[in-house]
């Protein structure tokens, strides 16, 4: 997770000449060659993950749509949980990781035993402040506080954000330069 993509794509760029140049070297490496093969491959891999990074960064889409995109896909996984949104912001385009971040969120709300999630959305200051709350009494189960809430960590950690943590809520805070504004304020309900 990048937070400006257009770094990340010069990057790439200008690791393709040396790469090139690499290349050709390991045809005449000598005994060497595998070793040079070896660091050719691990720096092709470094960029080529650094430049899906900089793709997945881009925008995923307006905020409230996104919102109830996830909030659709949990009511087919948990057709027995209630989930509602209110989002009380400018309407935003929002990266694709903020989406994997939410996901991951009402996801552990849900493996938590929450038969109620409310996802709230609100910006102060420079700040948009989007918290899951749910009535599962802020347990987090031994799986989810893994790899999903650590991706949620990274992306806050990445985009200059940040996450908190208390009984039935989970808050990720993000600067508002990583979202977009697109139209006036609103609120709203999903």
């Amino acid at each position: 997770m990048i937070s400006d993509p257009n770094y990340v794509l010069q990057a790439v760029h200008d690791l393709r000449s040396p790469l090139s140049a690499l290349k050709i070297l390991m045809a005449t490496a000598g005994p060497d060659a595998e070793l040079v093969g070896a660091i050719f491959h691990r720096i092709e891999a470094i960029s080529a993950e650094l430049l899906t990074q900089s793709r997945e960064h881009r925008l995923r889409g307006p905020l409230a749509t996104v919102i109830e995109d996830v909030l659709n896909e949990a009511r087919v996984i948990a057709p027995s949980v209630r989930f509602a949104a209110e989002i009380s912001t400018d309407e935003r385009q929002v990266p694709a990781d903020f989406s994997r971040a939410l996901s991951n969120l009402v996801t552990n709300a849900v493996s938590a035993g929450a038969t109620e999630v409310h996802v709230d959305v609100r910006s102060a200051g420079q700040c948009l402040f989007l918290s899951v709350l749910d009535n599962a009494g802020g347990k987090i189960p031994e799986f989810s506080a893994g790899l999903g809430l650590r991706q949620v960590r990274l992306f806050a950690k990445c985009a200059g954000g940040d996450v908190t943590y208390g009984p039935g809520r989970v808050t990720l805070t993000l600067p508002c330069a990583v979202v977009e504004i697109d139209s006036q304020s609103q609120t709203r309900a999903l």
